[in-house]
């Protein structure tokens, strides 16, 4: 007899969609008061760092930086340029090189919400749950009706699998922005964690049909079917969430699981074998090919 399958990367996390974790860029008034290239120059970093234009993070880091050093603002009016900054360098995935440039926004604005918040999410990428609930407090205190906050709060304390909590600020997330996609998603998870698998598909029904592209929201809600042994609806989740994104190893990896429950191991293989072949590291998925293999006599 196997045991269950245990801890597993079931989740398709970190559900990451920029405009709902980061207030965005901050942005100022137009660059006037020079001539010719040095104003037209100045104009460029400013788009650059605030990325009207979508740049790639290098591209941000390089005109937030000219704009830091042009000497063109001072103390306040400056703390723009820092926080576009850190937003550039979390995105590359270099928190702490973000956090150096949201502890610099902060000391210049020490009520600039959005600081404290992209500081928060620096700490929480970086496992350090209490230290990013501290600045969403910060950022919520400042800001009362500040949804990402709130939302991002929520993750938090789901990283700490407080999920009581972690429910109380996507509820409060949601009231703030109710076409939040992702806030649903999350909360759903949070339930599903509980064991409320019913009220953890109500939120993945609503995340889909807000973002009916939200190839996580159907695995999600597939993994709550799975989880209440309805298998076939399960696969049909799986198979869309696959539909949606073909390189899914944890799509191909859910179905696979419920297709062993059904006894299906012919079927199961071969989906840990899709999952196997898209993340080679995936030790469960190679367990639970292992088990339907034995399953198989």
């Amino acid at each position: 007899m196997f045991r269950p399958i245990g801890r597993s990367p079931e989740w398709g996390e970190p559900m990451s969609v920029k405009t709902r974790v980061f207030a965005g860029a901050i942005a100022l008034m137009a660059v006037t008061g020079c001539a010719g290239s040095a104003a037209a120059q100045q104009s460029q970093d400013v788009t650059a760092c605030v990325n009207k234009e979508g740049a790639s993070p290098d591209i941000q880091i390089g005109g937030c930086t000219a704009a830091i050093q042009s000497g063109r603002w001072k103390g306040k009016d400056l703390a723009w340029a820092f926080y576009n900054r850190g937003v550039a360098y979390h995105n590359k995935g270099e928190y702490d090189r973000a956090i150096q440039d949201f502890d610099q926004a902060i000391k210049l604005d020490p009520n600039n919400a959005n600081a404290f918040t992209g500081r928060g999410l620096a700490y929480r990428n970086k496992g350090e749950y209490d230290r990013a609930i501290q600045d969403y407090d910060q950022a919520i205190k400042l800001n009362p009706s500040y949804a990402i906050a709130f939302y991002n709060r929520g993750v938090a304390y789901r990283g700490k699998a407080q999920y009581d909590r972690a429910i109380q600020n996507f509820d409060q997330a949601i009231k703030l922005d109710p076409n939040n996609a992702i806030a649903f998603y999350n909360r759903g998870v949070a339930y599903h964690n509980k064991g409320e698998y019913d009220r953890a598909i109500q939120d993945f029904d609503q995340a889909i049909k807000l973002d009916p592209n939200n190839a996580n929201a159907f695995t999600g809600r597939g993994l709550a079917y799975r989880n209440k042994g309805e298998y076939d609806r399960a696969i049909q989740d799986y198979d869309q969430a696959i539909k949606l994104n073909p390189s899914y190893a944890i799509a191909f990896y859910n179905r696979g699981v419920a297709y062993r429950g059904k006894a299906q191991y012919d079927r199961a293989i071969q989906n840990f074998d899709q999952a196997i072949k898209l993340d080679p590291n995936n030790a469960i998925a190679f367990y639970n090919r292992g088990v339907a293999y034995h399953n198989k006599g």
